[in-house]
């Protein structure tokens, strides 16, 4: 009886050692295979999707050309065109941080505002943003004499499904930003390289003093960075809501559109500017317009957008 007990407890042993054995065997195994992997893969660094800005020319006393680094930050019409008919063909956007040679946050927010100020869309007093943050966005709260509420930014570039692993240039992205306020909301596209502004979607609330005009359209023109002349005259549409100035000797256009939408307090309604209400009347002032439709109070906001544009005819071509 002994001895079965004996060898009972011998195949007890000898079970349990095997178990423990395979389970450390198992364990090895896998630690092995996990630093393999590891090794393969893990220790392989994401590259942005946008190549470095090129450094400027250092002097002879070893200095960087600080005249040199702003003309070449200065885009050419061609390489404004190329961004432009690649931006609109795109399907895809990625955000990512800015790399060497590309505004920061703060400096995208600051070309924003000096934008505004010189668009006429914001007053110079109201200037000066506190900045909060870095990185890819970045949301600042304080109020500037009630203009200017909220401040915002993103950095992206477009990119094209079959290019998608290669490194575009870095004056392809752009930031994103947003101003948020009491008379004025905008959406602002601010080159990364540049610092200037190539789209822009202004809404005002209830001023219905602005529209396009040549010097707004000229002057956005210029502010975008355009080193070429422009035509002297504007093809202005049908409805008078729109215009369009011609960059000489290239496919390079400014537009600037606007359109008004009448908005209902209290629930949200929208109408439009046109609407064939019978009962309607108006108070207007120097800047704001109150309309009543119907005795309900509607409030009136105007959308104007400027862009850089080429024609449907360059992009086929291309």
């Amino acid at each position: 009886m002994n001895r079965v007990h004996k060898w009972t407890l011998l195949c007890f042993l000898f079970a349990a050692f095997f178990v423990l054995g395979s389970m450390a065997g198992m364990d090895f195994i896998l630690q092995k295979r996990e630093n393999r992997l590891l090794q393969e893969s893990g220790s392989e660094e994401t590259e942005p999707p946008v190549a470095v800005w090129r450094e400027p020319q250092a002097d002879e006393a070893g200095k960087p050309d600080v005249s040199s680094e702003e003309k070449a930050r200065q885009l050419t019409v061609e390489q404004m065109e190329e961004v432009i008919n690649y931006r609109d063909s795109a399907t895809d956007e990625v955000l990512h941080d800015p790399v060497s040679g590309q505004i920061s946050m703060e400096e995208a927010i600051a070309c924003g505002e000096q934008w505004l100020v010189e668009m006429g869309f914001l007053e110079e007093e109201h200037t000066g943003s506190k900045n909060a943050g870095s990185g890819q966005a970045g949301i600042t709260a304080g109020e500037n004499n009630g203009q200017i509420l909220c401040r915002r930014a993103s950095l992206g570039i477009k990119k094209e499904r079959r290019n998608s692993q290669v490194p575009m240039e870095p004056y392809y992205s752009f930031w994103t930003v947003r101003f948020s306020g009491g008379t004025v909301d905008a959406v602002l596209s601010v080159n990364a390289v540049t610092g200037s502004v190539w789209d822009a979607e202004i809404t005002l609330y209830n001023d219905m003093t602005r529209k396009f005009s040549w010097e707004t359209l000229d002057l956005f023109t210029k502010l975008a960075g355009v080193q070429a002349e422009f035509e002297n005259y504007v093809d202005i549409n049908k409805t008078n809501t729109g215009a369009t100035l011609a960059v000489k000797d290239s496919y390079l256009r400014a537009q600037v559109e606007y359109y008004d939408i009448v908005v209902a307090v209290g629930n949200g309604e929208d109408w439009n500017a046109g609407s064939d209400e019978e009962d309607q009347s108006m108070a207007r002032d120097d800047i704001r317009v109150t309309e009543y439709y119907g005795g309900r109070e509607m409030h009136r906001r105007r959308i104007i957008e400027y862009h850089l544009i080429l024609p449907v005819a360059f992009s086929s071509s291309s």
